[in-house]
């Protein structure tokens, strides 16, 4: 077998092949105490069709939490949160594209969807519960 399944030999069709034709990271970060709504991010140069988030938590000493999520021209995405107190680890998978917990209060919190594909990058919907959790941002935007 060869990429994606395709055999050796075998002729590929444009729905075989994941091409990156464009492709950009883009950084950012978000505060504890940031509002919710919409927040564009722009940069990239191109419309993605493809955004994958990783997101480092700004958390207290003894804690990690990290977030890596991806969505899609549909606007369809997902993303896995992790996060750990004392030892005590939590994981979920949820239907944002970035999550920002607070380990010791996990009703204190960030999330966002993706809105819309932009131009120039793309804009999410943060919705922010309690005070707040920040992060530092990672965007692969591929086009």
């Amino acid at each position: 077998m060869g990429i994606s399944g395709i055999s050796t030999g075998a002729v590929a069709t444009a729905s075989d092949v994941l091409f990156l034709g464009k492709s950009i990271l883009l950084s950012a970060s978000r505060t504890g105490t940031a509002a919710s709504g919409d927040v564009a991010y722009t940069g990239a140069g191109f419309q993605p069709r493809t955004v994958v988030a990783l997101a480092d938590q700004t958390l207290r000493a003894g804690t990690i939490g990290f977030s890596v999520g991806f969505a899609d021209q549909a606007l369809t995405e997902h993303d896995v949160l992790v996060y750990d107190q004392v030892s005590s680890a939590e994981s979920a998978v949820e239907s944002y594209l970035v999550s920002l917990v607070d380990p010791a209060s996990p009703s204190v919190s960030q999330k966002a969807t993706l809105k819309t594909l932009d131009a120039d990058g793309f804009t999410l919907n943060w919705d922010k519960s309690g005070a707040g959790a920040g992060g530092d941002l990672r965007f692969l935007c591929l086009g």
